[in-house]
């Protein structure tokens, strides 16, 4: 464990969290979970517990207001059994959220969660393990606060098509299952290969989970959801990730209300740059996802919407500057550069060609000169 200095930023360890059998060690410390609470009193210390998978249970470590990191309790995975052998994401641990006073721990498919503050023993609060039948082989899991997200693929000996599900799980505090309640089933609209075996969630800035995000990876891209409402999903965008070179493979790490963020390694023959984590901003590639506008700035058709060869766009800037606008596909790709220069302050009108480009939505963005802004048109034949 490494700790971050607050004052002046550096990190340094913290502590070396050692089970006392040594037969442990053939299988420990394969996957980790942290969780930091701030002090119940003003000027206390933080609550800070660690969770570590060894072997056949999970050994949770919690760190006094000395700094010294005990063991204070073992769950066993017969307490709380993995649904199948096929589970990548084991434990997961989530900082308290806004409609739960405490900190969440997900083992496998269950929710666990402390009987109260500081070391008190975790208990199981819920199960949310998805309904059997074609999704079978459940292979990610994550948790953000008051949100869950458990990825299912099919099984691939069923004979079935090879996609997948996320089903998404919401903790409101009433209800037979713990509190926790199915709040949506996501797939995409079009099917992906395997989609469903890596999920990263947010459970969003607002504590009744409205603009909450989940990004779910299938074999070739990230696709990303947003939530509306209660249980309502809105797909957003698929991001193909086809940049790195083989064998380089990617690695969904996590997302939020900006950024998505993936890792690639090699197959370390490049020796200390061996790997690298790609952070892409998603206001670039999805429709209406925009930054704080400068007064007097945005975006705005001002042509035909559906297209068919030719549109507008109304581009206002606060000042005078250089401005790119482009268009991006449905897979994030950029397709067209419609202009890259300076131009006045004010509104200009801006011609769009799209005759050269295949029907679907496109989403046209505007960076630069005070302006952030995006808006998405329609291509026809």
């Amino acid at each position: 464990v490494h700790r971050r200095d607050a004052a002046t930023g550096a990190w340094s360890l913290d502590g070396r969290l050692a089970v006392p059998d040594p037969r442990d060690y053939a299988y420990g410390g394969t996957d980790v979970a942290i969780a930091c609470e701030p002090p119940v009193t003003p000027g206390g210390a933080p609550t800070v517990e660690a969770v570590v998978w060894v072997d056949t249970r999970m050994v949770v470590w919690h760190r006094d207001a000395a700094g010294t990191w005990s063991i204070r309790q073992t769950i066993p995975f017969g307490a709380s059994p993995l649904p199948v052998s096929g589970v990548t994401d084991v434990i997961e641990m989530s900082s308290p959220g806004p409609a739960a006073s405490l900190p969440a721990l997900l083992i496998g498919t269950e929710v666990w969660r402390r009987t109260g503050p500081e070391a008190t023993p975790w208990v199981r609060e819920a199960s949310v393990t998805p309904p059997r039948g074609q999704d079978e082989f459940f292979r990610a899991l994550a948790i953000d606060r008051d949100l869950v997200v458990v990825g299912a693929v099919y099984d691939p000996l069923s004979g079935s098509a090879p996609g997948g599900r996320a089903y998404v799980y919401r903790y409101t505090g009433t209800g037979p299952s713990g509190g926790w309640e199915q709040d949506g089933v996501l797939s995409p609209a079009v099917p992906r290969e395997r989609f469903g075996f890596e999920v990263a969630v947010w459970a969003g800035p607002a504590s009744d989970g409205d603009g909450a995000r989940v990004a779910v990876r299938s074999v070739r891209g990230v696709t990303t959801f947003r939530r509306d409402g209660p249980g309502v999903w809105r797909e957003e965008v698929l991001i193909e990730q086809g940049a790195p070179p083989q064998p380089w493979t990617g690695v969904l790490g996590g997302v939020n209300d900006r950024y998505l963020a993936f890792g690639y390694s090699t197959d370390n023959t490049r020796g200390p740059e061996a790997g690298i984590v790609y952070l892409l901003d998603l206001r670039s590639v999805v429709a209406g996802e925009s930054g704080p506008a400068a007064p007097g700035a945005g975006l705005a058709l001002s042509g035909p919407n559906p297209a068919r060869t030719r549109t507008s766009l109304a581009l206002t800037l606060p000042e005078v500057g250089a401005v790119t606008v482009a268009l991006f596909d449905a897979l994030g790709r950029r397709v067209a550069l419609v202009h890259d220069g300076a131009l006045g302050a004010g509104t200009t009108e801006v011609a769009v060609d799209v005759s050269g480009l295949p029907p679907g939505v496109y989403v046209a963005r505007a960076v630069g000169a005070g302006v952030m802004a995006s808006v998405r048109l329609t291509v026809v034949r």
